[in-house]
Formats: structure tokens, sequence, C-alpha cells
């Protein structure tokens, strides 16, 4: 799971993400993806919504590169040098 920038990146080193960074044309649920992803990301989400959308995508990381998500259940194993962090998803 990646937005923005980040998300046009990750998928260079293997890793699938939720959203697309690009336009897909073949993506049927591509707005809901991104929906998705916005959500995922936006102050105020539930802990429980967050889950949710992590058993639907099969989400195993995270990478949030505001470093804002204030979520307990996301074990967070590396920090980058702009503040993203990567978190393990339980």
């Amino acid at each position: 799971m990646a937005e923005g920038r980040v998300a046009r990146q990750v998928p260079a080193y293997g890793p699938y993400t939720v959203a697309p960074g690009y336009p897909d044309f073949f993506l049927a649920d591509e707005k809901r993806r991104t929906a998705a992803t916005e959500t995922y990301f936006a102050t105020g989400t539930s802990p429980a919504e967050r889950r949710r959308t992590e058993r639907e995508y099969e989400v195993r990381w995270v990478l949030d590169r505001r470093g804002a998500l204030d979520d307990p259940a996301l074990r967070p194993v590396a920090r980058g040098p702009r503040g993203e962090v990567l978190y393990a998803v339980p």
C-alpha cells in the first residue's frame, strides 16, 4: 500500500501496489483501488477500516510517505531520510 509519487516507484522494485502509480487501462477496478488508497491514508480513517482494506487487497506492507499514520496495529520496520515509514502489516 503506497500513495502519491511513492506508488510510482515501488513497482520498479517488484511489489504490487493497491492503486496504480500511473493510469492502467487494463485494471478494471482502478477507481475503486484509488479510492481505497486515498481512504486508507486519510486523516481520521479508523483502524477497523484499514484492516478491511488490508484484508481485501492482501496488503503486507505499507509505505507511508508522510510518516503520519497513527495506527498501533502497524509495525514500523524502517524509516526513510525524509520521514517515510515502512510498516509491516500483521
